[in-house]
């Protein structure tokens, strides 16, 4: 076994943890120690994947199952990572450590058509455009996550001209205002998170005139109140959070105007104390009301329940 008992104990551990709270996601957490050999092999990737599917068929309605894996900061060979694209069981992956370009076509290559995977976090990798318009050929995947890699300009157009992704972390990757003007171009974003870059005000600018996710994170980039000002004018956002930039007094208030947004975070940014209450304020009064818009959202949905119910049985 190129597995250690402690690898295949962790993954019974995780499944028989699902089976009590019959939650209809198991997430496997392993570590570099749940491996005999590093580089991760193929042979120890085959006998990970096949502990994991034989747990799997234990749960019932299988067919329901979403399997999410995670191998942080553990190095794989080449021919582990096209083992690891190859299964048809995983719906997210999570990794880091990958070699850059080569590695992630090799994965992007090697998965089947009829793949399950529908989420991908790639964290520390140097993935760079080549890599990045791999990623973004594969259909089936709607969450890509990228942090702290390389993309350059071709590699964010590839991602921005994708209609399948819904959800996009590209945080670290030194996306300057030119970065973010081309993501803006996306209509299909829901999620698009985008902290610790070189965003300025025209790209918060570009973003706020294009893009239509509801959640849009840019914590530590360098947006001052006019890219503040444009992204308080977007009603589609409902989420935003732009802490660590450069938003001062007139930005902040700009945003006390905006009755879509449910959540906002600015905090560690240039605002006077005078501003801060007010904003304050201001958010205690959307918690309360985006509270009250979920709770009649589930008096709602268990009335429909209810009324559903008593017509089967009339």
């Amino acid at each position: 076994m190129t597995i250690t008992d402690n690898c295949v104990q962790e993954i019974k551990r995780t499944f028989q943890q699902a089976k009590e709270r019959e939650n209809g996601t198991v997430y496997i957490h392993l570590r570099s120690e749940h491996f005999a050999k590093h580089p991760i092999t193929a042979d120890a990737t085959k006998d990970m994947l096949h502990t994991i599917e034989r747990e799997a068929e234990q749960i019932p309605r299988r067919d329901k199952l979403k399997l999410e894996l995670s191998l942080p900061h553990i190095p794989c060979e080449t021919e582990a990572i096209t083992a690891l694209a190859d299964n048809r069981i995983l719906t997210g992956l999570w990794v880091s450590g990958w070699n850059g370009d080569e590695d992630i076509i090799s994965f992007a290559n090697a998965l089947p058509e009829n793949s399950q995977l529908t989420s991908i976090e790639i964290r520390d990798s140097e993935i760079g455009d080549a890599g990045a318009r791999a990623l973004a050929q594969l259909s089936h995947i709607t969450d890509v996550s990228l942090d702290n890699n390389s993309i350059g300009i071709l590699g964010l157009t590839a991602l921005a001209n994708t209609t399948h992704i819904i959800e996009l972390g590209l945080s670290a990757n030194e996306i300057d205002d030119e970065g973010a003007k081309i993501l803006a171009r996306n209509k299909h974003f829901k999620g698009l998170y985008l902290e610790n870059n070189n965003i300025g005000d025209n790209g918060a600018i570009a973003l706020a005139q294009g893009t239509h996710a509801k959640e849009v994170t840019l914590m530590q980039n360098s947006i001052g109140n006019a890219g503040a000002v444009a992204l308080a004018q977007n009603k589609r956002i409902r989420e935003l959070f732009l802490d660590n930039n450069k938003v001062g007094d007139s930005g902040a208030l700009a945003f006390l105007k905006n009755r879509k947004l449910e959540c906002l975070d600015l905090d560690n940014n240039p605002i006077s104390p005078e501003v801060r209450r007010q904003v304050d304020i201001w958010e205690r009064k959307r918690e309360v009301a985006t509270d009250r818009k979920e709770m009649v959202a589930d008096a709602a949905a268990n009335l429909f329940r209810l009324l559903k119910g008593s017509k089967q049985y009339a």
